[in-house]
């Protein structure tokens, strides 16, 4: 059901929380945030169901600053530090990195 503008942002902010386009979410929220201070009214019969669309949204966008967070920190370990973590069959985390250098000869 597409009715107002705002509508229509919220279930598209929706899809593309879905779909993983964050390019698409990145324009949304734009649109969503100027359409918000245009003062775009909802009236007594769409404001139950803008409300509904926003809950609905809230735990998609939590999740999706998450993945953003832990792949960005992911990304940070592996690049910045020239080594990762893994775990074992037991689920103990293990660092793989480079080898140690040797300490240098002093004669």
């Amino acid at each position: 059901m597409t009715g107002t503008p705002l509508e229509t942002l919220l279930e598209d902010t929706r899809k593309a929380l879905f779909a993983g386009d964050l390019a698409r979410l990145a324009a949304l929220a734009g649109e969503t945030e100027q359409a918000l201070f245009a003062g775009i009214a909802a009236d007594a019969a769409t404001a139950p169901h803008l409300r509904q669309l926003a809950e609905t949204n809230r735990p998609l966008l939590a999740a999706a600053i998450r993945g953003v967070k832990s792949a960005q920190r992911r990304a940070s370990e592996v690049a910045g530090h020239g080594r990762f973590s893994t775990y074992d069959s037991r689920g103990q985390r293990g660092v793989i990195g480079p080898a140690p250098t040797a300490p240098a000869c002093r004669w």
